[in-house]
């Protein structure tokens, strides 16, 4: 008993309080700190939540207007190149006996890959470049397509080369791709 006293003269830090009291006071305040740092926690997370749910709408929301955009363009480039074909196949007709030497032929595949550029968003290097891009590609195919229509005499080698060197394979995958490959040069389409 004595030393029980000894030591609570001893401590100093219940200044003449009861130091079961004390003691409680000390872990109801423990208890209430601990309770405001997990609703502090629970706070933060919820805002956190929130903030990614916010983002994730918006992220989404973007990702939409872009897909509309990407639709409403190959929806408008896809008419454009119809015509372009179409007139495209007219001139070549109309002005095939115009036609003379592997220089006018060659200036105008040159002529139909700038019209292509032209009437695309992207650069000519873009075109010409290794790019694999759906919208790039779609324009560097229909440009091998109408190479391939209005220049009969074109073959796939030739025109790969034309495109910076590439494969024939290549060009017969983009000419499946657009509908034009015919397996027979000798007979041109209608």
């Amino acid at each position: 008993m004595l030393d029980e006293t000894a030591e609570q003269i001893l401590d100093r830090r219940y200044r003449g309080m009861n130091p079961k009291f004390v003691k409680q006071v000390w872990e109801k305040r423990r208890r209430q700190e601990t309770a405001e740092h997990r609703r502090v926690a629970r706070d933060a997370a919820e805002l956190a939540k929130q903030q990614s749910q916010r983002a994730t709408t918006l992220r989404l929301a973007r990702e939409w207007e872009v897909a509309q955009q990407e639709e409403l363009f190959r929806a408008q480039f896809l008419e454009n190149i119809g015509q372009l074909r179409l007139s495209h196949l007219v001139e070549k007709y109309k002005s095939a006996a115009a036609i003379v030497g592997a220089m006018e032929v060659r200036y105008r595949a040159a002529e139909i890959i700038q019209h292509h550029v032209r009437r695309s968003p992207f650069s000519y290097s873009e075109v010409m470049s290794d790019a694999r891009a759906r919208a790039v590609v779609a324009v560097r195919q229909a440009a091998m397509a109408d190479i391939h229509v209005l220049c009969p005499h074109f073959s796939l080698t030739q025109i790969g080369k034309l495109f910076g060197g590439r494969d024939h394979t290549t060009v017969l995958h983009a000419l499946k791709k657009m509908g034009v490959w015919r397996g027979n040069r000798e007979q041109p389409e209608a």
